[in-house]
């Protein structure tokens, strides 16, 4: 096993941080609702419970900020946010 002591995740945790974390992108990646948004963050809450590893947390900030970015361009709301 890992020791979550030194926040040091074993090989198979690693490959399955890997795995649901895609499996997340990929369901949320089209988000456009507040629903989806908040989906999006307890999905993220109860993945970081199972996996409470800083890996598995700079994976998902780098994708809760790809989706926000994604939406963001889709909206027109980041030329609109550079405007101001």
């Amino acid at each position: 096993m890992s020791n979550i002591n030194k926040n040091i995740p074993s090989s198979e945790q690693i490959r399955l941080i890997f795995k649901y974390t895609y499996v997340l992108y990929h369901k949320y990646r089209n988000s456009k609702t507040d629903q989806d948004f908040q989906n999006l963050v307890k999905a993220c809450h109860e993945l970081q419970r199972r996996f409470p590893f800083q890996l598995c947390e700079k994976i998902l900030l780098e994708i809760c900020n790809l989706i926000e970015k994604e939406y963001k361009s889709q909206c027109g709301l980041e030329k609109q946010m550079n405007q101001n």
